[in-house]
């Protein structure tokens, strides 16, 4: 099935708890419930699971799919794949990059997915050998975004801060970018230093 419980595995009813990811199985129905890192920058989903669930569940916060997962940037959905529930990514709103090998559930990055999944795509790809759109340049992170370069994070924590002047990305030089909303959020910086690169800031 792709999905492996190890030691810290605790079942209830139908559902499998990993030190990862929460899992119910019903049948052939396997689903994902959510993860319990909330930091995650990454995610790939494995093969084996056949929905993306959204719970309400008092009793247990990870039984909310992947919503507000302010972190998360890029997910990996398994061929496996055939339903994402409504509001199952409500509130990612940093998740430019999607990694779709799901053999019957087709997005597209202008569709109006009802799980909030494309929201804030800039890719969706296909397949596993396509590049990733998301480049780190010294803990500053850029999504290149065809013709337009945001910088959407920075991951380090200093107090003076200089953007770079220009970065390398498959093989070009990226001279122009603008500063997407929230990507110094919660930074406890100093001084902040522009480089000419810079065309426009976002808000936050």
């Amino acid at each position: 099935m792709g999905i492996t419980p190890d030691k810290s595995t605790s079942q209830k009813e139908n559902r499998i708890s990993t030190s990862i990811s929460i899992y119910e199985v019903k049948g052939n129905e396997v689903s994902i419930l959510g993860v319990k890192d909330k930091n995650a920058r990454e995610i790939v989903i494995p093969e084996g699971v056949t929905r993306i669930k959204y719970v309400r569940d008092d009793d247990d916060e990870n039984h909310t799919a992947f919503t507000h997962l302010d972190n998360l940037m890029k997910i990996t959905l398994p061929k496996s794949l055939e339903v994402i529930d409504k509001y199952s990514f409500t509130g990612c709103d940093n998740l430019f990059e999607i990694y779709n090998l799901s053999e019957t559930y087709e997005l597209g990055v202008n569709d109006k997915d009802d799980s909030g999944i494309t929201a804030n795509a800039y890719e969706v790809h296909d397949s596993l050998d396509e590049p990733s759109i998301l480049v780190d340049v010294d803990g500053f992170i850029f999504a290149v975004d065809g013709w337009d370069c945001h910088l959407v994070a920075y991951d380090k924590d200093e107090k003076f801060v200089k953007t770079p002047e220009t970065f390398e990305y498959d093989g070009e030089t990226i001279y122009r970018y603008d500063i997407r909303k929230y990507a110094f959020y919660g930074k406890s910086m100093v001084t902040l230093e522009l480089s000419r690169a810079v065309e426009k800031i976002g808000k936050y």
